[in-house]
């Protein structure tokens, strides 16, 4: 299995109420993943993911990623 498709299916999961939390890690790490790869269009959507994140992490008090994430999103 791909990278990404690992990154999608920990998306799924963090959509269910029980792991909603995990949603701000998930987009966190995809965003990574894109911005690693930096293909065509990869920069544009690892910001959109990082900025996600960042306002996920906010929302759940994980200060560091949302730090890291907002930093990231810029």
């Amino acid at each position: 299995m791909r990278a990404w498709q690992h990154h999608e299916a920990a998306l799924a999961i963090s959509n269910d109420p029980r792991y909603r939390l995990t949603g701000a890690i998930a987009r966190f790490w995809y965003a990574h993943m894109f911005r690693l790869r930096d293909h065509l269009g990869d920069l544009a959507r690892a910001r959109n993911l990082y900025a996600e994140a960042a306002s996920l992490a906010e929302s759940f008090g994980l200060a560091v990623y949302a730090r890291l994430a907002h930093q990231r999103s810029i």
